[in-house]
């Protein structure tokens, strides 16, 4: 039975056929944008905070005859822009547009895939594992897969080709590790000359080579022509899904993670549907994966509900106009009502159709139109602002201009919360809370990024705040991005240090009568460019604080000292090393003589900087360490892990795909350095320390993006580490510890930024741990960070996670048992 959905129509261009679509955040302003194919052009539509999209905006391929077949969206030239590739399949090469300007775009160069290759796909891969964006085609023409590896600016080698089996057309294309060996393979659907469909799967080696080819068929005339890879089964294996066009079916295949798959299983679309696009996500929010297809045939919309053990039910087809021909998919939650929405292009019309999804997977209404609608929440920060002694949560929504704060209830939930509005264009990017009157109530601080000022807002402890801002400047064009509060000048009342990226300088603003402040001090040096990292630290022994910075743009480390009166003195500048790119720095005293000293790690230089203080606020003495070639060190931190009371170093080195021990000694020298790999390709994004298996031995925890694990040095006490011992995940971005649930051992909890979901790993105390626990929040969630804290004093630890890609917080209440509910 088809269900009835109502349509509304904007056409992408009079005659004109749509069949790729994208979407991406291309102008950085936070709100989702659609890019689609429009006859000769690409055509994008930039989203409105009112939920509308601008008017179309063409650029040609080049050519009035050009076009292309599909689009894909990465930043190729590491300027945090988006920029746009298309495979033009009359044209046998790839266009380029770079983006510049946050949202205008031009096109740098056409790539030739070869003669009569007929570039059917595209996508992207750091393939070589250097950093940098390479692009992969399929020529369908010339029956091979070509690889242009980039060089970081935009610009990429002519192709290198791997050629199929003759007579074997491939349409598209998938690089991931079905493995587990930490390389890229390819699964390349393809299409016999007999309209027969085969999966080829190329396991990927090191220096670009892909070899020992296993082949599966998807069927006797199938003509298949895209898939999708994904686990179904909760084995944690990828499996893959296809949809068949000429045998109206979709086929699964099953994974056992070492690149052997089950033969196929097959699912009826139904009769002359000719199911064309697939695509997996959770449609009903039941932490298991769904399928939907479009269905060329018929001008169907069908959709699969999924199972925990890999099967499949045909739930609900939908409509989408006589003649439509729905052609290419993709999914969002356009309205942020924590329910997807699915956008398609409609070749036979030329239009973008949204089917608008309401209790788990029915559709209501489709407006046919344009894409996404997002807040963008860019900062939080936690306070109890009704003095209830429950923890609330206040986010800055800067593509809104506004904050929201939800308040905790006893019955574990954050259902009730008021918008604050800040101004039209403030664009307030960070938000601070304390008690700047010393009343008691927690007060908020945003900071305005557009705006270049802060906002003052008194609370009253009881659920609302001062309708009156009190607006103070940051200056011309300073850009504030982050604050911190402190007592500057020991007068009991609160100060606020505002950094401000466009102007290389931070602010202080002295609390004068506890309500108001005075006109803020700037600290800068005329040199100083990118500040990176910044940390506050009493240097000089004086009992006032003192703040070091490092700037990446010049390369050095700044000292400010305080004083009696809050005021500092000017900056003591101290270089980190020509083109060092400083961009991390801890504090500790390394030699034992009673005074801090700085580590600082310096990402283009690959090295780390040891300077000793003396004399009570200077620094001399400076060591260097090699952290290796092209290691590219992003974060440090300090422990001692070989229990002689002296502080060691850690290293994450993401550009060479480990990490750095160098063990302290008491006179401040580092001695045997030793590194651990953490999998080739792994890219470790961040690390934390704890004493996992109780021997009291500290141990090290990295979460490895690209490899999709997390691994765990386990430490021996004298300063080495067993080989790392690796979890899978789904792109993990951020690692807490605790113990949640209550047996007295180390739990380990993940931010799986690319599977969308939270991970638990539950520790005997041993150093085992259990199979690993998953918990979704969400298709597109993207979560980035995650806090451990007992949000409703319930003296059972819970989980707050950031979820950057739908701009939204999500609380996971723990029960103390390995239960956590939402």
């Amino acid at each position: 039975m088809i269900s009835k959905i109502k349509q509304i129509n904007y056409d992408a261009e009079p005659s004109s056929s749509t069949n790729s679509i994208q979407i991406a955040d291309l102008n950085n302003d936070h709100i989702i944008d659609l890019v689609y194919r429009s006859e000769s052009n690409i055509a994008i539509r930039f989203g409105l905070s009112n939920g509308n999209f601008s008017n179309e905006i063409k650029y040609s391929l080049g050519n009035e005859k050009m076009k292309c077949q599909y689009i894909t969206i990465a930043d190729l030239n590491n300027d945090k822009q988006m920029d746009i590739i298309t495979a033009n399949v009359n044209g046998d090469n790839l266009s380029i547009f770079i983006g510049y300007n946050y949202g205008e775009f031009y096109l740098i160069s056409n790539y030739s895939t070869g003669n009569a290759s007929t570039p059917f796909w595209v996508t992207t891969a750091d393939i070589n594992n250097d950093n940098i964006q390479d692009i992969i085609s399929t020529n369908t023409g010339t029956n091979s897969i070509g690889i242009f590896l980039g060089f970081g600016n935009g610009t990429f080698n002519q192709m290198i080709s791997y050629s199929l089996d003759e007579n074997y057309s491939p349409y598209s294309i998938i690089l991931n590790d079905i493995n587990n060996d930490n390389y890229f393979d390819m699964i390349i659907l393809t299409e016999y000359v007999t309209g027969d469909g085969y999966i080829i799967i190329l396991f990927g080696y090191n220096n670009l080579t892909f070899i020992n080819k296993y082949k599966y068929s998807t069927g006797e005339n199938s003509f298949p022509f895209t898939m999708t890879l994904v686990d179904f089964n909760n084995d944690n294996y990828f499996d893959i899904a296809v949809a068949n066009t000429g045998t109206n079916n979709i086929v699964i295949f099953f994974g056992f993670g070492n690149g052997i798959f089950t033969k196929q299983t097959s699912y009826s679309v139904g009769n002359s549907t000719m199911p064309y696009y697939i695509i997996a996500t959770d449609f009903n929010n039941d932490n298991i994966s769904d399928l939907v297809v479009s269905c060329l045939g018929n001008d169907e919309i069908v959709l699969f509900l999924g199972y925990k053990n890999g099967t499949f039910q045909l739930s609900k087809t939908y409509s989408t106009g006589f003649g439509s021909k729905p052609y290419g998919l993709t999914v969002a939650d356009l309205d942020n009502n924590k329910q997807l929405e699915i956008i398609v292009s409609l070749w036979g019309s030329g239009d973008i159709a949204i089917l608008s999804l309401y209790d788990a997977a029915i559709f209501s209404t489709e407006i046919v139109y344009s894409t996404d609608l997002t807040l963008k929440s860019s900062s939080l920060s936690i306070a109890d602002f009704n003095n209830d002694n429950l923890t609330d949560i206040i986010v800055a929504n800067s593509a809104t201009d506004d904050l929201i704060i939800y308040f905790a209830s006893i019955n574990n939930s954050y259902s009730k919360q008021i918008k604050y509005y800040i101004r039209k264009n403030f664009h307030p990017e960070y938000v601070l809370s304390c008690d700047i009157n010393n009343d008691n109530n927690s007060d908020i601080i945003s900071i305005n990024t557009k705006n270049n000022t802060f906002s003052f807002i008194i609370g009253y402890g009881n659920e609302t705040f001062n309708e009156k801002q009190f607006i103070y400047s940051t200056g011309d064009n300073s850009k504030p991005i982050f604050a911190l509060s402190n007592d500057l000048n020991n007068d009991n009342r609160s100060d606020l240090i505002i950094v401000n990226s466009a102007t290389d300088n931070f602010g202080i603003f002295y609390n004068f009568n506890y309500t108001s402040f005075y006109n803020q001090q700037i600290y800068s040096n005329k040199n100083s460019l990118k500040p990176t990292d910044i940390i506050i630290e009493n240097f000089n022994n004086d009992k006032y604080p003192d703040i070091a910075v490092t700037f990446s743009g010049n390369d050095s480390l700044g000292i400010f000292f305080g004083s009696k009166y809050g005021n500092l003195n000017n900056m003591s500048i101290y270089s980190t090393g020509n083109n060092s790119q400083p961009n991390s720095l801890k504090t500790g005293d390394f030699n034992n003589d009673g005074q801090l000293d700085i580590v600082v790690a310096n990402w283009a230089t690959n090295n780390i900087i040891i300077l000793f203080g003396y004399n009570y606020g200077y620094f001399h003495n400076i060591k260097s360490y090699s952290t290796g070639n092209n290691s590219n060190p992003t974060y440090i931190d300090i422990a001692d892990f070989n229990n002689d009371y002296q502080l060691d170093t850690v290293v994450v080195n993401k550009g060479s795909n480990n990490i750095l021990i160098l063990l302290g000694d008491k006179n401040g020298s580092f001695q045997n350095l030793i590194s651990y790999s953490t999998g080739y390709g792994s890219k470790p994004e961040s690390l934390a320390i704890s004493d996992l298996n109780n021997d009291n031995n500290m141990d090290i925890i990295v979460a490895n993006l690209y490899t999709h694990n997390i691994g765990i040095f386990f430490g021996y006490g004298n300063g080495k580490f067993h080989n790392m011992i690796t979890y899978k995940t789904e792109g993990p971005m951020a690692i807490s510890i605790a113990d949640l649930n209550n047996d007295y051992n180390k739990d380990i909890a993940i931010a799986n930024y690319l599977g969308n979901n939270i991970a638990i790993l539950f520790g005997s105390g041993n150093g085992n741990f259990s199979s690993i626990k998953t918990y979704s929040i969400g298709f597109g969630s993207l979560p980035k960070s995650i806090l451990i804290h007992d949000f409703n004093n319930d003296q059972k630890l819970d989980l707050a996670i950031t979820k950057s890609g739908t701009n939204e917080i999500v609380i996971l209440f723990g029960f103390g048992n390995e239960i956590f509910l939402l």
